[in-house]
């Protein structure tokens, strides 16, 4: 039993970081993707915003 819970939380460890990394970068290109959308004057904004 301890062997199977070792392994869940190994597989939790290894696959939690891409999924929540995935998971951000989809939000992040839905966001500019609507702010884009609504027209090119938001685009100065955006730039400066992300542009770090």
């Amino acid at each position: 039993m301890e062997a199977l819970f070792a392994v869940a939380v190994d597989a939790a460890v290894f696959f939690f970081p891409p999924l929540l990394f995935l998971t951000f970068g989809l939000l992040k290109l839905l966001y500019v993707h609507s702010v884009f959308v609504r027209g090119f004057v938001a685009a100065p904004y955006v730039s400066f915003y992300f542009d770090y």
